[in-house]
């Protein structure tokens, strides 16, 4: 959770309500998208000195946007640099089905139809985000970062391109690439839990 917080604020300065959407459109397969989960790593954020906060307000709200401190920067720049490691994607669910010998033999396919009616969804919401128009995202990227050169001017520096309108297209790029394999993943969770619910309403 605290590393997707640093990546997402690499990008743009948010509020915890902003990080919360962007989480809870994009992270949900990653990390949970609860405010009591994203309070906790933004209070460690914040005590790390990794994150810092500037308050405003809104239509009498009290507000507070956070922004990366260069220590955030540094952190998340050695962690998103060092090679995944297999085995390491987490889904404690998956235990449920592991355990599902201990289930009634009446409500077994009743739990799998759920968790496919929910892989559908999962789908659906993922194929919505990819029909999205990418160019509009790119622009008003590239136009938040001309508007606060000042404080995003590590992306030039972390990939060491001369051109902004590449280093966001690499950005979008692989943002895209991770939503598709969110979209082939899914694809193939429901797949294979068809099969396995057509094979209890053999059996």
């Amino acid at each position: 959770m605290d590393k997707i917080i640093l990546g997402l604020l690499m990008i743009k300065k948010l509020t915890i309500y902003e990080l919360r959407n962007i989480i809870e459109m994009n992270f949900t397969s990653m990390c949970s998208s609860s405010m009591g989960s994203i309070q906790a790593a933004i209070k460690k954020l914040l005590e790390k000195k990794m994150i810092v906060y500037e308050e405003f307000v809104e239509n009498s709200v009290n507000k507070k946007f956070y922004t990366l401190t260069n220590e955030g920067k540094e952190c998340f720049l050695e962690w998103v640099q060092t090679a995944m490691i297999s085995g390491k994607m987490k889904d404690m669910e998956l235990s449920k089905l592991f355990f599902m010998g201990f289930v009634p033999t009446k409500k077994r396919l009743p739990l799998i139809e759920s968790y496919l009616a929910d892989l559908k969804k999962e789908k659906e919401q993922l194929e919505n985000i990819k029909k999205q128009d990418n160019n509009t995202a790119k622009l008003q990227y590239i136009a938040y970062i001309e508007k606060n050169k000042t404080e995003f001017s590590h992306f030039l520096k972390v990939t060491e391109n001369s051109n902004i309108q590449k280093d966001i297209q690499d950005i979008i790029d692989f943002e895209l690439l991770t939503l598709q394999f969110g979209i082939d993943r899914t694809n193939f969770e429901i797949e294979w839990f068809e099969k396995l619910k057509n094979k209890l309403i053999c059996d």
